[in-house]
C-alpha cells in the first residue's frame, strides 16, 4: 500500500503544478486585455496593425460614446435597469473628465499586477469590479447572452484563488516572509480581539457574583464554602 502510495504521490504534485501553470497562463491573458486597453485610453489609439492583422481596442473618447450609446439610446429610450441611467449621467458621463483618468489607471494597474503576478488577488478584484459596472450596463441590451459574464467570471475565479504564485512575484514575496494584509484578516483580527474581550468580561462578572454574597446575607465562612463544595462533589468535608 505505501508503495502504491508512493507511485502516485509524483503524479498528483505534476497534475498541481500543471492546474497552476494553466491558471497562471488565464492570469497573464486577461491581464493583458485589461493592459491594453488602459495603454489604448493612456495614448489615445484604437487602431491595431500587426501585418495582416488588424483589431481595434476601446480609447477613452470611444469608452464615453459607448457609455451614453447603451443607457441613453439602446432601443430608443436606452437602458431599462432601474437607477443606472441616473447615476450615469449625473456622475460618470457628467464628471468624465475625471473618470476617464481613473478607468485608465485601473485598467492599466490591475493589468500590470495581473501580467506580473503582484497582488493578483487584488487587480483580479479591481478588473471584476469595472466588468460588473458593464455588466449592468449591457443588462437590457438585448446582446449575446454570455457576451458580459465571459469576461467577469474568469476575474471572479482569478479573485478567488491565488493565481500569482506560479509565473509571478507573489511567491518571491511569500518566500521572503513579507507579511499579508487584507480586509478579511484585519476583520478576523479585529473579532478575534472582541470576542476575547466579551468572554473575559462575563468570565469577570461571574467571578464577581460568585465571590459576593446576596443582598441582606453576611459572607460565608470559608471553611462553610469548602464545606458545600466537596458536598456538591459527593465527598464529606474533614
Amino acid at each position: 500500500m505505501a508503495a502504491n502510495q508512493a507511485r502516485t504521490a509524483p503524479s498528483t504534485s505534476l497534475d498541481a503544478r500543471a492546474l497552476a501553470r494553466a491558471l497562471a497562463a488565464f492570469r497573464i491573458f486577461f491581464g493583458l486585455i485589461l493592459f491594453s486597453n488602459g495603454l489604448a485610453k493612456l495614448l489615445s489609439f484604437t487602431e491595431v496593425f500587426i501585418g495582416p492583422y488588424k483589431a481595434t481596442l476601446i480609447d477613452r473618447a470611444e469608452a464615453r460614446a459607448i457609455l451614453d450609446f447603451e443607457v441613453n439610446r439602446r432601443g430608443g429610450d436606452g437602458t431599462d435597469l432601474p437607477l443606472l441611467k441616473s447615476l450615469v449621467n449625473d456622475v460618470v458621463l457628467d464628471q468624465w473628465g475625471l473618470f476617464q483618468w481613473v478607468t485608465t489607471a485601473l485598467e492599466l494597474a490591475a493589468g500590470l499586477a495581473l501580467i506580473l503576478g503582484i497582488a493578483s488577488r487584488g487587480a483580479a478584484l479591481l478588473g471584476l469590479s469595472q466588468q460588473l459596472f458593464l455588466q449592468l450596463v449591457y443588462f437590457s441590451s438585448a446582446r449575446f447572452m454570455w457576451e458580459q459574464p465571459h469576461e467577469w467570471i474568469p476575474l471572479l475565479i482569478l479573485a478567488l484563488v491565488p493565481a500569482g504564485r506560479v509565473w509571478g512575484y507573489d511567491q518571491r514575496f511569500i518566500h521572503r516572509g513579507l507579511p499579508r494584509y487584507s480586509a478579511q484578516h484585519a476583520g478576523t483580527r479585529f473579532l478575534d480581539r472582541l470576542g476575547l474581550h466579551l468572554f473575559n468580561s462575563v468570565r469577570a462578572h461571574r467571578r464577581r457574583d460568585c465571590l459576593l454574597p446576596p443582598a441582606g446575607t453576611s459572607a460565608p465562612h470559608p471553611a462553610d464554602r469548602t464545606g458545600r463544595r466537596t458536598a456538591a462533589d459527593g465527598h464529606q468535608p474533614t
